[in-house]
């Protein structure tokens, strides 16, 4: 959520995350598990990460995403809900 709301600071985060013992990978490389051995290699050009993401006000920011749920809970809300067959008919 912080990334979305002040994308321009990614490396407040630095490489945590809410669970004990995990890291994140960072972008442009790929997390290798061989033989009980881990390795993080990159994958992309460490010039083509350089580009930085346009400036975007925080609070326009916080509102995109904040639209986005809502629309997305709305269409989940309204999809057609299906019944398994084998639920027994309510009689009343």
């Amino acid at each position: 959520a912080a990334l979305l709301a002040c994308p321009e600071t990614p490396e407040a985060l630095g490489d945590g995350t809410p669970y004990e013992g995990v890291r994140r990978v960072p972008p442009g490389h790929a997390l290798i598990l061989r033989e009980g051995s881990r390795e993080i290699t990159g994958y992309e050009a460490v010039a083509s990460l350089a580009v930085a993401a346009p400036q975007v006000d925080p609070v326009h920011a916080v509102e995109g995403v904040r639209d986005a749920l809502v629309e997305a809970v709305r269409a989940r809300l309204t999809a057609p809900r299906h019944a398994p067959e084998s639920m027994p008919q309510d009689p009343g």
